[in-house]
């Protein structure tokens, strides 16, 4: 009967390291993912606000959402003129 027990406990064993080695290589994978969706972010971030910025205008035909599109086309026009 001990062993028996002794069999059942050294399966659940190899079960608890097989998960938690399958538990880590998900950490590791996530952490990869956040890295690649951060340096995706810091590319485009400027594009993003711009493209919100303009939907914002279009929507709510405004005097200040001429103000924001002004905004939006002068700094990108600046960006270009930049070194």
């Amino acid at each position: 009967m001990s062993g028996l027990c002794s069999l059942g406990l050294v399966t659940w064993r190899l079960v608890v390291d097989r998960l938690s080695v399958l538990f880590l290589r998900l950490l590791l994978s996530l952490q990869r993912l956040q890295h690649l969706l951060w340096w995706l972010l810091e590319l485009h971030i400027v594009k993003i606000v711009s493209f919100y910025i303009i939907w914002v205008s279009v929507k709510e035909v405004r005097i200040w959402s001429l103000s924001f599109s002004l905004s939006v086309c002068l700094s990108d026009n600046m960006c270009d003129l930049s070194p």
